[in-house]
């Protein structure tokens, strides 16, 4: 059993060693202020979420800060032309994609078939993007056949039953999709959680805006987005104040953590990473006192 998990982990750091290894940078600005850009976009899309009136936010509140979501306003003008459920689809179909490709990509480095680039090219495009920048939106998009629960969107029952009927996820055939799905977001968030953790660079002179010593910080930082998403489907039975007490011990945890290791080769990452996790802290701490 030890020799099958030390295989698996060599594979995976073999994976993401390549992936790593395989990006080509500059030192220079522009770089440097494109990782900037993603980070304030990935930033926008976690305050959507930490603002939501299940956190003991004003509907107002939450509605004036989506706003600000780049991606949240891409979704809104999507959903006036095609159906929302048709996001679920696209972030299952996409999640489904790079678990495919990661599977390949093992089973290349298993076969001694290291040439093939591409299927690496494409892991870490959708690594990137999936895991950092819109980690938030996907993993929200995956439980939208269950997200009845706690917004106020049309459910899978309406679209089964028709109007007037109860959201309940898991009434049949509901629970053939809800089922799935959430089994799915788990499988994403484990992967997202494992990707952050084995992606570093300990060349401390490495070109890469993001190189980091360690991925360790940045686990704990999907871990919390994990939570904050999570945490609204208990906010009926912990109340609100529960709820952002919990995500504040998190947010806090996260901040503490950066500024012990303060990961980042780079000392203006460092900093506006740890702007990103004291501004999250703030938001949390407020959402407790508005409670």
């Amino acid at each position: 059993m030890e020799i099958i998990a030390s295989r698996i982990a060599a594979t995976v750091h073999n994976i993401l060693y390549v992936m790593a290894e395989g990006n080509a940078y500059q030192k220079n600005e522009t770089a440097t202020r494109k990782t900037i850009l993603l980070f304030v976009i990935d930033f926008l899309q976690v305050v959507r979420v930490v603002t939501s009136p299940l956190y003991g936010w004003s509907e107002q509140t939450s509605n004036f800060v989506k706003n600000f979501d780049l991606v949240y306003l891409f979704t809104d003008v999507c959903t006036r032309v095609v159906p929302r459920y048709s996001f679920f689809i696209l972030a299952a179909t996409i999640v489904l994609v790079v678990l495919a490709d990661t599977a390949y990509v093992a089973h290349l480095f298993s076969q001694g078939e290291v040439h093939k680039l591409w299927p690496i090219k494409v892991l870490r495009f959708l690594v990137a993007a999936l895991v950092t920048t819109f980690f938030s939106s996907v993993i929200k998009w995956l439980l939208i056949p269950v997200d009845c629960l706690v917004t106020d969107e049309k459910s899978m029952s309406f679209y089964i039953h028709g109007p007037g009927v109860e959201c309940d996820p898991l009434r049949s055939p509901e629970v053939i999709i809800s089922i799935p799905t959430l089994l799915l977001a788990i499988v994403y968030c484990l992967f997202a959680l494992m990707a952050s953790l084995f992606w570093l660079e300990i060349n401390p002179l490495s070109c890469s805006p993001t190189a980091k010593c360690t991925g360790r910080v940045e686990m704990c930082f999907v871990f919390m987005k994990i939570a904050a998403t999570f945490l609204v489907y208990l906010a009926e039975s912990i109340s609100t104040v529960g709820t952002s007490v919990v995500l504040f011990a998190f947010c806090f945890a996260v901040f503490v953590f950066h500024l012990r290791t303060l990961p980042f080769h780079d000392k203006i990452i460092n900093q506006v990473r740890g702007a990103i996790h004291a501004a999250l802290m703030w938001l949390a701490f407020t959402a407790i006192v508005v409670s």
